[in-house]
């Protein structure tokens, strides 16, 4: 199984490095960081009412969707990744928005 999730995990990790350098606006980067969110449609209005709320999002890919759930009025927010690159990737974009959750 050791060779598989090796390979899993650095799929996920060049995705992440990829991904969070994005010049096609597919991840809407550059709105999420202005305050505003790239959740679709159909996830914003299962996720409901968020103000304040204080939320754990767990298997976070490169934190874009973390950021676009505080900017939509959650409280506190816990976010984790268990990639290495992904790790530093989702740092970056934190670094931008500026004391807001927990990595």
């Amino acid at each position: 199984m050791e060779p598989f999730l090796g390979a899993n995990r650095l799929n996920w990790d060049d995705g992440a490095e990829l991904h969070s350098t994005d010049t096609t606006g597919s991840y809407q980067i550059e709105n999420v960081s202005a305050g505003g969110s790239n959740l679709f449609e159909l996830e914003a209005g299962e996720v409901g009412d968020i103000v304040g709320k204080d939320i754990v999002h767990l298997q976070c890919h490169i934190v874009l969707d973390t950021i676009s759930l505080k900017n939509l009025g959650a409280g506190a927010l816990l976010t984790s990744a268990f990639h290495r690159r992904r790790s530093q990737q989702r740092g970056i974009l934190l670094q931008r928005q500026g004391p807001m959750c927990a990595s």
